[in-house]
């Protein structure tokens, strides 16, 4: 593999990866918003049952075990702490790509070497890596990069409606594999 292919490929990782850290922090912020807007619609329907009576004990323990739950949940999972994780990784990933970009492509064999152990350090410092989801930025960066003939060797497949839907969630078969632009 050539110098400048090993740089194209290290380009091409570096904004799959930004594109993947960027999409985790949207879940989170998703999440965060939803779970923050069900607290206070729910905390409030249980202060105007009380005050008005409305509601009996059930309703008032039903709604505020909700509350109880929701918090519970981000307390347990802490989505505000994962998504300044990612928001820092998508960051270091930018940056890296910033590098490689300034350096241009007389880049020196030791230069680049350096440039890809940076990048793996950076990936093996990242939480484990939800597949399908990976899968979708790798699409994504294949629609950003290519076209023509090597769009098409390099996208595959299309991800299955619902592997797409729940992949910001859960992984639903992770196990299929890439098409990386060194393989074509």
């Amino acid at each position: 593999m050539t110098l400048e292919d090993r740089r194209h490929e290290l380009l091409f990782d570096c904004g799959r990866s930004r594109r993947y850290n960027h999409y985790r922090v949207r879940v989170f912020q998703r999440f965060n918003m939803v779970r923050l807007i069900l607290s206070l619609t729910l905390s409030s329907a249980v202060v105007v049952m009380l005050l008005r009576e409305m509601g009996g004990e059930i309703a008032v323990m039903v709604v505020a075990g909700l509350v109880a739950v929701l918090t519970i949940v981000e307390v347990a999972v802490r989505m505000g702490r994962r998504e300044d994780l990612h928001r820092a990784f998508a960051t270091r990933f930018a940056v890296l790509e910033s590098k490689v970009v300034g350096l241009g492509s007389g880049l020196a064999e030791d230069d680049l070497a350096k440039l890809e152990a940076e990048y793996l350090l950076i990936e093996s410092e990242e939480p484990p890596t939800m597949s399908v989801l990976n899968e979708i930025c790798y699409k994504e960066e294949v629609l950003a990069r290519y076209h023509g003939d090597e769009l098409k060797a390099y996208l595959g497949e299309p991800i299955a409606w619902y592997r797409r839907w729940l992949a910001w969630l859960m992984d639903v078969y992770p196990h299929k594999r890439l098409i990386s632009p060194r393989d074509a």
